[in-house]
């Protein structure tokens, strides 16, 4: 250690002891300086002593701030892994589905069945369907705004059948 710097840690420590201490030297049976140097040999305040002591509260520090900054990394770890398997199960529930059907299975439609669903199908799902499920927003996946999402169905299937509209779900 540089002499100059190990005099600058011995000046401030009694630097720090004169301005801490109870009674003042000025005052009457003040003391003097002789039983402070007794106090601070005693202590064992040597500059080498207190970087150790300074690179020990450090090294504690950095050790609480890692264990603080591991607990946060454990949570999020934990976070991730219940989303990811949360994923997969969707994943898992997705490919159980049947496959949509081609738009060729739809086959032509008639200029009187468009005419009738633009009259009287379209308009109610509009009033009471598309704010839950139209092109904004598709609770549970499902949209009902067009014909291909409208077969194809959500989370749950279709919920149209062409061929078999009592068994349908709406």
């Amino acid at each position: 250690m540089q002499p100059t710097f190990r005099w600058f840690l011995t000046g401030a420590t009694l630097t720090a002891v004169l301005l801490f201490s109870p009674r003042g030297f000025s005052e009457p049976g003040g003391g003097g300086l002789e039983p402070i140097l007794q106090s601070i040999q005693k202590l064992d305040l040597d500059p080498d002593t207190i970087l150790e002591q300074v690179r020990q509260i450090e090294s504690e520090q950095q050790s609480q701030k890692i264990q603080s900054e591991l607990k946060e990394l454990e949570g999020e770890l934990e976070r991730l892994n219940a989303t990811k398997a949360d994923l997969e199960k969707r994943l898992s529930e997705i490919q159980s589905l049947p496959a949509s059907p081609d738009r060729g299975d739809l086959g032509e439609i008639s200029s009187d069945n468009f005419e009738f669903f633009e009259t009287h199908i379209r308009p109610v799902l509009a009033e009471s369907c598309y704010a839950c499920h139209g092109p904004e927003k598709q609770k549970a996946g499902l949209r009902l705004d067009n014909a291909e999402s409208f077969l194809v169905g959500g989370e749950s299937g279709p919920a149209f059948f062409p061929d078999d509209p009592e068994g349908s779900r709406l």
